[in-house]
C-alpha cells in the first residue's frame, strides 16, 4: 500500500498502526456517502409515489434510520472491531457542524407572521410545557424505580433524563405538514413549540448536570435558576448582536454586488455566533436560532434578490444534508454503541413521555381558549395532532452522550430506543392522524369557505375578529407587548439597520420588493380553524416566506 511505502522510505515517524487508519476513515465517509445517496433517491421514489403503503406509513427520517440500522449491522457481521471507527455518532461533530445549519434553517425560513399571532401559546408550551413535562417524567420514572417495578434511577438522573428525553425533534412531522398544506397555525404551533423546547431543554439540561458535582440545597436551587436565565438571556443576546453585524454589513457595504461573498457572509456570522456562544458556555442553539430570526427580519431587505434567494436554499439544503446524515448516524448507533437495555425501564419511560406531554397540551391550549375569542381556538383535533407530535430526535440522542453518572449506559440505550420508537411509529402514523380529522388549508383539501351572511364581509368580519383577539385577557398580555415593538422596530430599528422605507414607499431597491412580496401574504387562504391575517399595521414582520413564493425551495425533510 501506498502508506506503507511512504512509512518505509523513513520521511514519516508515524507507526504503522495509525498510519492504517487513514483507508478505514476513507471507507467510513465513502460508506456514509453511499447511505446518503441512496435515503436521497428513497425519498424521491416516495416523494413521486405517495399513495404508496411505504410512502404513506414510512417516513423520510424512518428511511434513514433504517438505512443506517442495515449498514450497522452488515458492517457489524464483517468486520466488527473497526465499525466504531467506520460510522460512529459523534457527538461534538453534531454539535458543531450539523446541528447549526438545522437551527439557523428553522429561524432563517421561519414563518413569522403566524408565530408571532401564536406568541403567547407557544411560550407557554416550550417554557411552562418542557419544564413541566421534564418534571412529570422524571419523577415518574424515580418512583416507578424507587418501588422496584423497574431499573431504578437516582432522582437527579431521572431529572436529566428527564430534561433530555424532553427535547423534541418533529421534523418528520413538520415535513408531511407541508406536503399536505396542514393549517398554517397548527403548523406555527408545532414548529415555534418544537424550535424554543430544543434550546430550553438543552439549557435545563446543561442546568441539572452542574448538581452531579455539587450537593441540592436551596442556594443551588435559586443559582440553577439564575444559571438557566443567565444562559438563555445571553445566548439570545450573542443571536441578536450578530444579526445586526450582518444588517450593518449588508446596509453599509456593496457586497450584495458580489452573490458569493454576500452568500458567505451569511454563512459565516451564522456559524460565529454559534460558535462564540458555546465557547463561553451559553447556548449555541439559542444564539444562532435567534440570529436567524433577526438575520431575516433585518439582513434580508439589504440584500441582493438572488443572494437572498440562494442564502435561503444554501441553509435549506446544508439542512436536508444534515438532518440526514444524523438519522443515518442514529440507525447505526444501534450497532456502535454498547447497549444496556432495560423494557421495563423503556415501557416506563415510553408511557411517562405520552403522559407528560398530555399534562401540557390539553390544559395549556384550555387556558390559551379561556383567553381568546371563539375563532381563534385551539381546536380539540389540532391539539391531538400537537400530543401526537412529540417525536424525539438528534437532540435527545446527543445530550445522552454526556451524560457521565453511573447509569450513563443505561439512560443512553433508553433514549436511542425512545427515538426509534417515536420516529418510526408515531412519525410513520402522522398521514394518516391528519387524514382522520381533516386539518388541512382552506383552498387546499378542506371544503370551501361558507358564503357569508348579507352585509358580512370578509374585511368587516376580519375586523371583528381582530378587535375580538386583541381585546381578550390573557393573551394581551403576550400579544399587545409584540405590536409594541413591532412599531417601535418599524420606527427606529428598521430604519437604522435596514434599507426599508416602508410598504407604501416609491419603488426602489432593497427593502421595498420584500415589501411587495409581503404584501401577497396578507392575501393567503383562510381556513375554518385559521386566524384571520393580521394587517401590516398591527404586524410590520418582514417574512421571509415571501422569498418562498418566488423561489423553487423543497419542502424540509428529515
Amino acid at each position: 500500500m501506498a502508506t506503507r511505502w511512504l512509512l518505509q522510505d523513513g520521511s514519516s515517524t508515524i507507526g504503522e498502526n495509525e498510519g492504517e487508519l487513514e483507508p478505514i476513515k476513507a471507507w467510513g465517509i465513502f460508506i456514509q456517502l453511499g447511505m446518503l445517496v441512496a435515503a436521497f433517491l428513497i425519498a424521491f421514489a416516495m416523494r413521486m409515489n405517495p399513495g404508496h403503503f411505504f410512502s404513506r406509513y414510512l417516513s423520510e427520517a424512518g428511511c434513514a434510520l433504517l438505512l443506517g440500522c442495515i449498514a450497522g449491522f452488515v458492517l457489524d457481521k464483517i468486520a466488527p472491531d473497526t465499525l466504531e471507527s467506520v460510522v460512529s455518532f459523534d457527538r461534538e461533530f453534531f454539535f458543531l457542524f450539523l446541528l447549526p445549519p438545522i437551527i439557523f434553517d428553522s429561524g432563517y425560513r421561519m414563518k413569522r407572521k403566524k408565530f408571532f399571532v401564536n406568541f403567547g401559546a407557544i411560550l407557554l408550551y416550550a417554557f411552562l410545557g418542557t419544564f413541566l413535562s421534564s418534571i412529570i417524567v422524571g419523577f415518574i420514572v424515580y418512583l416507578f424505580g424507587w418501588y422496584g417495578i423497574i431499573h431504578p434511577l437516582s432522582l437527579l438522573e431521572s431529572l436529566i433524563f428527564g430534561a433530555l428525553i424532553s427535547a423534541t425533534d418533529p421534523v418528520t412531522i413538520l415535513s408531511v405538514f407541508q406536503t399536505l398544506n396542514v393549517d398554517l397555525n397548527l403548523y406555527s404551533l408545532v414548529f415555534g413549540e418544537s424550535v424554543l423546547n430544543d434550546a430550553v431543554a438543552i439549557v435545563l439540561y446543561r442546568t441539572l448536570i452542574v448538581y452531579i458535582d455539587h450537593p441540592v440545597t436551596v442556594s443551588t436551587i435559586f443559582a440553577g435558576i439564575g444559571l438557566f436565565l443567565l444562559i438563555f438571556i445571553g445566548s439570545f443576546m450573542i443571536g441578536l448582536i450578530f444579526a445586526v453585524i450582518l444588517a450593518l454589513l449588508t446596509k453599509n457595504t456593496n457586497i450584495s454586488k458580489t452573490t458569493s461573498i454576500e452568500v458567505s457572509m451569511v454563512i459565516l456570522i451564522a456559524f460565529m455566533s454559534y460558535m462564540i456562544a458555546e465557547g463561553l458556555k451559553f447556548s449555541g442553539i439559542v444564539a444562532i436560532l435567534f440570529c436567524g430570526i433577526f438575520s431575516a427580519h433585518y439582513a434580508l431587505n439589504n440584500m441582493s434578490k438572488r443572494g437572498a434567494e440562494v442564502s435561503v436554499e444554501v441553509f435549506h439544503i446544508l439542512a436536508f444534508l444534515s438532518e440526514t446524515f444524523v438519522f443515518i448516524y442514529l440507525g447505526a448507533a444501534m450497532f456502535t454503541k454498547h447497549q444496556d437495555y432495560h423494557w421495563g425501564l423503556i415501557a416506563i419511560a415510553l408511557v411517562a413521555l405520552f403522559v407528560a406531554r398530555a399534562c401540557h397540551i390539553f390544559p395549556f391550549a384550555y387556558m390559551v381558549n379561556q383567553s381568546r375569542h371563539e375563532s381563534f381556538h385551539i381546536p380539540f383535533k389540532n391539539q391531538f395532532v400537537m400530543w401526537y407530535s412529540g417525536l424525539r430526535g438528534a437532540i435527545a440522542f446527543a445530550l445522552s452522550l454526556e451524560v457521565s453518572t453511573e447509569n450513563a449506559r443505561v439512560i443512553l440505550t433508553t433514549t436511542l430506543f425512545v427515538v426509534f420508537f417515536t420516529v418510526l411509529v408515531l412519525g410513520g402514523g402522522i398521514q394518516s392522524v391528519l387524514d382522520y380529522f381533516k386539518i388541512y388549508r382552506e383552498g387546499v383539501d378542506a371544503p370551501s369557505t361558507p358564503v357569508p351572511a348579507d352585509g358580512d364581509t370578509p374585511t368587516r368580519r376580519r375586523s371583528s375578529d381582530r378587535e375580538h383577539f386583541f381585546g381578550g385577557n390573557t393573551m394581551d398580555l403576550f400579544y399587545r407587548p409584540v405590536r409594541a415593538f413591532v412599531k417601535f422596530d418599524r420606527k427606529f430599528f428598521k430604519s437604522w439597520l435596514t434599507n426599508y422605507r416602508g410598504p407604501h414607499a416609491e419603488d426602489g431597491e432593497g427593502g421595498q420588493e420584500m415589501d411587495a412580496l409581503e404584501e401577497e401574504d396578507d392575501d393567503e387562504p383562510q381556513g375554518p380553524d385559521t386566524p384571520p391575517p393580521i394587517s401590516r399595521a398591527s404586524l410590520e414582520f418582514t417574512d421571509t416566506e415571501s422569498i418562498h413564493s418566488n423561489t423553487v425551495v423543497p419542502s424540509t425533510t428529515l
